[in-house]
């Protein structure tokens, strides 16, 4: 049944089957043009038959006929926060139901290697990439123009690129929506707590442009941001300073944070202090990670719709690579992140 070496062929699913050699690779790699057609029965024979002998396409035989393959390729940060990693899993299964794989290239603060990236996904001739990494402070747009225009769809718009293929998440939008949304709770002199810097931070200066817009909006004349170092979040005493100094000099009403990891440090720094939540001061965070509906009271955070994303990215990636001169309005994309209601607020 199978060929040299034991692997499955396409000519022995074709005598398995009993079709043709063109019918199993119209179904099983897309080839034959609109001449050949299948239908729904045999096709789904086909397919059970593949499954049954385990058969594995010839990657090396499709790149020297200078056929793309089914690999899609994605580039991240391998430090990047878990969202990005719950996207990717996301990602992966979209494309699996459209019948493709992943090929993930990883690493950290290392602009040659997500450069070297775009190169080893073109020696594999994938399908196409998706591309999570680009936005490195001062590197975007190197790493962003190493990516072919033509086969990449990116996760916020990169610099200096025509007509880019991306999707969006509205990271402004919701921290606008905070600050009015504890407007309309009476919370008049809410704080931000931002992580890092804004220069090295990639989205912190959205969300701080999200918060100032959410004040003159709403009518209020108190602002305040706090950037939160490692050793802010690492230390709970540190933190716990930094908060009481904070009551005791502003008197703020409620704490916006970046993300949900520092909503709940600072829930812990609030507790210390005897500081009542949400009665004293509201809390909200950003993310809707898993356990802020664990905490008691369950926190306030936004949902970024990540199966959102990640269908959205997956199903780009496959109409460019099946149409280069997509449309403007089909290459891009914008995701509005979905503000959750809980008890911290």
């Amino acid at each position: 049944m199978a060929g040299k070496h034991g692997q499955v062929r396409l000519q022995d699913i074709a005598l398995e089957v009993g079709v043709s050699v063109v019918t199993v690779a119209k179904v099983l790699n897309n080839t034959g043009g609109k001449n050949t057609r299948v239908s729904d029965r045999v096709a789904e024979k086909i397919r059970a038959c593949e499954r049954r002998l385990g058969y594995q396409p010839n990657q090396l035989a499709r790149q020297l006929a200078g056929k793309s393959s089914d690999i899609i390729g994605v580039a991240m940060d391998s430090y990047a926060p878990a969202i990005f990693h719950t996207r990717l899993a996301m990602m992966e299964q979209v494309a699996s139901s459209l019948g493709y794989r992943f090929l993930v290239g990883q690493a950290h603060d290392t602009i040659d290697k997500m450069v070297s990236f775009a190169r080893d996904f073109e020696s594999y001739n994938v399908a196409g990439i998706i591309c999570l990494a680009h936005n490195y402070p001062g590197y975007s747009s190197c790493i962003a123009s190493a990516y072919p225009a033509d086969k990449t769809v990116f996760m916020e718009k990169p610099e200096g690129m025509a007509r880019p293929c991306y999707v969006s998440l509205a990271v402004e939008d919701a921290f606008c929506d905070a600050v009015q949304h504890m407007a309309a709770r009476g919370r008049t002199r809410p704080v931000l707590f931002l992580k890092g810097n804004l220069q090295t931070n990639y989205g912190m200066d959205l969300r701080q442009q999200g918060y100032l817009s959410g004040l003159a909006g709403s009518g209020l004349n108190y602002s305040r941001v706090i950037m939160l170092q490692p050793e802010d979040e690492a230390c709970s005493l540190v933190l716990q300073e930094r908060v009481r100094s904070l009551l005791c000099t502003d008197r703020p009403d409620a704490f916006i944070a970046a993300n949900d990891h520092i909503a709940g440090a600072l829930l812990r720094a609030l507790l210390k202090l005897k500081v009542r939540v949400p009665e004293d001061v509201a809390l909200m965070g950003f993310d809707n990670v898993d356990f802020a509906k664990l905490l008691t009271p369950s926190l306030t955070t936004f949902d970024d719709r990540s199966d959102v994303i990640a269908e959205s990215l997956v199903t780009m990636l496959v109409a460019l690579i099946q149409d280069p001169d997509l449309p403007i309005e089909c290459r891009q994309k914008r995701v509005r992140p979905k503000l959750i209601v809980r008890e911290f607020t």
